[in-house]
């Protein structure tokens, strides 16, 4: 027979809420861990590196015609001078008097020959009056000659009174000069003594039988 006409299609209905989340599975089994990689070989030394340069060694020195001492580093690098001092002396050994008021010579001289033209001169010296008489009243003098020319002194009591006490009897002496002097040239220093006063009377010098007390000095010193 005839085919009946197709029926028309119902409406969709609406998509249904998503269902609850299942379950999380079981843990898989660890897989099997890998073998131990091979260590590699070690790398060769390296070749040592080349030994340094020795240090420079200061080295002291000692000029006896300019008379410094110099430090000079063998590298080139450091030369230092060091000025030096250089001193010249001498003193008396033997017990001397005098009884002049002129300057008269002492024995004691001192001859050197300076390398540096700057020189400090000095002398010093010590000694005792004549007590016999308290009335007694005088100077001691003492000067230094440069080869021959006085270059200057000094002065002091040589013997007063005291009225209470008694007869004062010791002395002593002292003096200093820078001098110019020509250097690598022979010098002689000469010290003289005199003594002058109202009531004077013999003096002296005695470093051997009074040596705690008694002296006599000449120094020279360049700089």
């Amino acid at each position: 027979g005839v085919t009946g006409a197709q029926g028309i299609q119902g409406v969709t209905g609406s998509t249904g809420a998503d269902g609850a989340t299942g379950a999380t599975g079981a843990q898989g089994i660890q897989g099997v861990t890998g073998a131990q990689g091979i260590q590699g070989n070690t790398g060769a030394t390296g070749a040592r590196g080349a030994t340094g340069a020795s240090g420079c060694n200061t080295a002291l020195g000692f000029n006896q015609t300019t008379n410094i001492l110099s430090s000079t580093d063998p590298c080139g690098t450091l030369t230092t001078t060091i000025p030096t001092v250089k001193v010249y002396s001498v003193s008396g050994t033997t017990d001397i008097s005098m009884n002049t008021a002129t300057f008269t010579n002492t024995g004691l001289t001192l001859t050197f020959t300076p390398v540096k033209t700057n020189v400090l001169v000095s002398f010093t010296m010590s000694g005792r009056s004549d007590p016999t008489s308290s009335a007694v009243q005088q100077n001691v003098f003492a000067r230094l000659l440069l080869d021959g020319v006085s270059v200057g002194g000094t002065v002091t009591v040589g013997q007063d009174k005291d009225d209470v006490v008694g007869v004062v009897t010791g002395w002593n002496l002292s003096f200093s000069k820078p001098i110019t002097m020509s250097a690598g040239v022979s010098h002689t220093l000469t010290l003289q003594w005199m003594r002058s006063g109202n009531v004077a009377r013999t003096i002296y010098c005695e470093p051997v039988a009074a040596p705690d007390f008694s002296h006599r000095t000449i120094s020279a010193i360049e700089f």
